[in-house]
């Protein structure tokens, strides 16, 4: 997103503005108190205070002119202490500052540019210069439509007594992402509040497409109760990066009301978003929301996706080496009662759930999981001890996704009840431990199973335990379709694809070869890939009409077979003829 902050830098305001704007000292101007109601501002003026100011009255920027007002404390570093409520109702493009000092708003609320659902005063640029607004009821940031601008920085601190909003001033959400309302925090600038809000009260979503940027160490958010950008709101899109923190006893991300949707979080670059006492939620009643966490933290007592019926399509990405993902529940339940969610683990992430844990695609053991999506990829990998796609009856649809040279490492992958969801294996590896193992079955009522797919030259299933070789299974039953893909393969020098302790298919199963033709075209005369393999003293155990099947609808030229010794599935396939054709003329 361009960044219009470039245009009102904080040095080229504060200079221009006081170089130009002629000075007032507010201590002088207002210690025998005023009868204003509030007192307004006279725009185009730089104040300064050279004593602690009591006042027993608020304050009204009205910037009509669009010329700039810098509050310049920095001097000494006095308080002003206000009486009444503070409103910033610059006119579009008016810009004010404020430079050191304490502002004591004596718990009364500081809106911060913008008259509450008023086009007219939006689109205000607020520059925090080390100032520190405390003992706030509540601080509103840019509450009118239109674009506006907040920058704090070196230092700046806000307080708030019951909570802050950072509202988005965007009416038309066809508008591009240069007049969204930008929110940045810098240079170690702190915000302390019980609740830190995108929207507050109202379900009609007139706020929209904001932009808040907490950027460096030292910077951050400090929230005792809930962080929840875009409550009731869309196009929220929060960044934390390069070390700053948001510390929250919750967060939620697109949640109080269906219009909460089509809000991001990203946490990268050392930085974290942190509630370890509380779940962490993403799209409760909203969709399409989403947290990316790209070498960053996130932390809760578990992260839930879709926990209202209606809510749809959110995502977790955890990405890059140095990504973390904290949790306090032993038993990771992503999905809620919905439909559609993602959770993926990409780009050489390495994370986990701790010891004794488990991953269940279901919210409880009562309500199904439909349509959900667990994804390990691009080098990543994750740890759990177990994982059920589809443990509770009527979960169908649901996905588990390992590709390139990403690791899933279990101890067993459990996929043994009901039908329609799958394993997909593409270039990536599955290690399991258990005596479960890697266990796809289906519904023995219907005899339809769940599909298991193995594609590309380095999908690899291994069983990591050889202690007593009659467990650790691999094995397909009710139903279950097993499936490789040979497309890829052009050599016989192929590692194993199952290469484990037990491997077997029961009757009723399928086993089919696919992508023959594409392999026939890439190999040399012949070629023989070991789809399955288990050690000495031990037999595949395949049905023989499953065999006798698969073998039935394979192309002519190939062959699928158990070898002699019954420790390998063997899948060979020889070139397809290639006619000469002569033309005499």
């Amino acid at each position: 997103m361009k960044s219009l902050i470039t245009s009102l830098s904080l040095a080229g305001i504060v200079s221009a503005s006081a170089t130009v704007n002629p000075e007032v000292d507010l201590y002088e101007t207002l210690k025998d108190g005023t009868t204003s109601s509030p007192w307004k501002a006279m725009t185009g003026t730089t104040y300064t205070l050279s004593q602690d100011l009591t006042l027993n009255v608020g304050i009204r920027f009205w910037n009509e002119n669009q010329n700039g007002t810098v509050m310049d404390f920095s001097q000494g570093g006095h308080t002003l202490k206000v009486g009444g409520q503070v409103d910033v109702w610059g006119s579009p493009n008016s810009t004010i500052v404020f430079k050191g000092g304490v502002w004591d708003l004596s718990d009364n609320i500081f809106y911060g540019g913008g008259a509450w659902n008023n086009l007219d005063y939006s689109g205000v640029a607020l520059t925090f210069d080390g100032a520190v607004i405390s003992n706030a009821s509540q601080i509103v940031g840019q509450s009118g439509y239109g674009q506006g601008y907040t920058l704090m920085a070196r230092g700046a601190k806000f307080h708030a007594n019951t909570y802050m909003i950072v509202r988005g001033a965007n009416k038309d959400a066809n508008r591009s992402a240069e007049d969204w309302s930008l929110f940045e925090f810098a240079e170690g600038s702190e915000i302390y509040a019980p609740n830190l809000f995108g929207n507050r009260d109202t379900d009609t979503p007139l706020d929209q497409n904001c932009t808040i940027r907490l950027t460096g160490a030292g910077t951050r958010a400090k929230i005792r109760s809930t962080f929840e950008p875009g409550r009731k709101s869309s196009g929220y899109h929060v960044e934390i990066v390069n070390g700053a923190t948001v510390e929250c006893g919750q967060w939620k991300i697109g949640n109080e009301s269906a219009n909460a949707n089509s809000n991001t979080v990203l946490v990268a670059d050392g930085g974290s978003l942190c509630a370890p006492g509380q779940e962490g939620l993403i799209g409760e009643k909203g969709s399409f929301n989403a947290v990316t966490v790209s070498n960053g933290t996130l932390s809760a007592k578990t992260v839930r996706l879709g926990t209202v019926v209606g809510s749809s399509n959110n995502v977790l990405r955890l990405a890059g080496a140095t990504a973390k993902l904290e949790m306090n529940s032993w038993n990771w339940r992503p999905f809620g009662p919905t439909m559609g969610h993602a959770v993926m683990i990409d780009d050489h992430a390495n994370v986990g759930i701790r010891d004794g844990s488990q991953l269940d695609f279901c919210s409880s053991d009562a309500v199904p999981s439909i349509s959900n999506a667990f994804c390990v990829a691009n080098g990543a990998t994750f740890t759990t001890r177990y994982l059920y796609p589809a443990k509770t009856a009527g979960s169908t649809g649901n996905l588990v996704f390992v590709g390139a040279d990403a690791t899933l490492d279990l101890i067993d992958l459990n996929l043994s009840l009901n039908f329609g969801n799958t394993v997909v294996i593409s270039n990536g590896t599955v290690r399991y431990s258990g005596d479960y193992g890697f266990f796809v079955g289906g519904d023995p009522a219907t005899g339809k199973g769940n599909v298991c797919r193995v594609k590309g030259t380095r999908a690899k299933i291994r069983s990591t335990n050889d202690s007593d070789s009659k467990k650790f299974f691999s094995t397909f039953r009710n139903g279950a379709l097993l499936e490789f893909d040979v497309s890829e393969f052009s050599e016989a020098n192929a590692e194993p694809i199952f290469d484990v302790m037990n491997f077997g298919m029961n009757a009723g199963t399928t086993l089919s070869v696919v992508g023959v033709e594409a392999m026939q075209k890439r190999i040399g005369q012949t070629t023989t890939l070991v789809l399955a393999q288990v050690p000495d003293g031990t037999k595949i155990s395949i049905d023989a009409d499953v065999l006798t099947a698969a073998q039935a609808a394979l192309p002519p030229r190939c062959s699928l077979s158990v070898s002699s010794d019954g420790r390998q599935l063997r899948f060979r396939a020889k070139r397809l003829n290639v006619g000469t054709l002569f033309i005499i003329r």
